[in-house]
């Protein structure tokens, strides 16, 4: 008698239908599309996790000041899942798609059925990065998480500081010859659709994808280093790393030490451009920025040398840089 009675009432107001919010809440969602509160005199209250759905047979409005706050039910009647299964099995809509779990980092393959919009039953598991339709439709979702995320926050900070100097590199030898192409925003989103077949998780993704940026670069290699060279060669040090930027000209630093016995200036740009160089103190700041190391030799040095000298006593100062030889401090004697 109480299911003929339940499934009466739900047939009588198939609109009324509704299903308990998550936790325990005591706030239900109608298939008419609003919200409502279960008021605690109902005897729906006391029927415990039966009541996740119910049909609501008298719905009315708490009153607050002039206007309404909140629909309350009265009255109402728990109902199976089987009773609405039963009584809507047209009106019941299976859909599957592919969702982005921000929190998990990866795509989902998400199931649900609902009713007039109002969610029946939900599962979501992750999505496969098989090959076909749905591999396909996890990889343009992966895709659209990544690209919206921005490639800064995708790569992270040590790896998008390795692209970013990449980029800078490479924008400076499209500067000196224009056949070698400039990386662009919308190279690194084809790039990043590209590497997302078959992926369904952001850390898949992060894996290789530096590289995987670079390979249109590849065939351009051997000029990329002849114009844009990783490091350059000094008196006092056979590698010393170039900074290339976006909004300076390409430098390098190392300590005034290094730089003695020549008033060469090491270029890049396939010899055009001279680099800028950053002259050391012991400390490891910089005392000059030079393009024209003769003419500090000439007009700086001897009044600086002075200064340093008795700053730091235990380097070398020779009062003819030109001539002399690289130098490493001397070391302090054991006692």
């Amino acid at each position: 008698l109480e299911q003929v009675l339940g499934m009466a009432l739900l047939a009588g107001f198939p609109d009324r239908l509704a299903r308990r919010r998550p936790n325990g809440s005591d706030r239900y969602l109608l298939a008419n599309g609003k919200e409502a509160r279960l008021s605690r005199s109902s005897v729906v209250t006391h029927l415990g996790s039966a009541a996740e759905f119910i049909v609501c047979i008298e719905v009315g409005q708490r009153l607050g000041g002039k206007q309404a706050q909140s629909a309350i039910i009265g009255c109402a009647s728990a109902v199976a899942m089987d009773w609405i299964l039963e009584l809507f099995l047209d009106d019941i809509v299976e859909t599957e798609k592919v969702e982005w779990n921000h929190e998990q980092g990866r795509v989902n393959l998400s199931r649900r059925l609902s009713y007039r919009g109002l969610t029946l039953e939900f599962s979501e598991r992750p999505a496969s990065g098989s090959t076909g339709r749905d591999g396909d439709r996890a990889a343009d979702c992966l895709a659209d998480a990544a690209v919206l995320l921005g490639v800064e926050k995708l790569l992270g900070p040590k790896n998008y500081q390795h692209w970013h100097s990449w980029c800078a590199r490479v924008r400076f030898a499209s500067s000196c010859d224009s056949t070698i192409p400039s990386p662009t925003d919308f190279d690194v989103d084809a790039a990043v659709r590209e590497y997302s077949r078959g992926k369904t998780r952001l850390d898949e993704l992060r894996a290789g994808l530096v590289d995987f940026l670079k390979l249109p670069w590849q065939k351009v290699l051997r000029e990329l280093d002849r114009l844009a060279p990783v490091w350059v060669t000094i008196p006092g040090r056979s590698r010393v790393p170039v900074h290339y930027s976006d909004d300076k000209e390409p430098w390098i630093e190392s300590r005034l030490q290094d730089f003695f016995g020549t008033t060469e200036v090491p270029a890049v740009g396939g010899g055009q451009v001279m680099l800028v160089l950053h002259l050391l103190a012991p400390n490891m700041r910089a005392i000059s920025v030079t393009s024209d190391l003769a003419s500090f030799w000439r007009n700086h040095y001897p009044t600086l040398r002075k200064a340093l000298s008795r700053r730091y006593p235990r380097h070398g100062w020779p009062p003819d840089p030109v001539t002399a030889e690289p130098s490493r401090p001397q070391r302090r004697p054991r006692r």
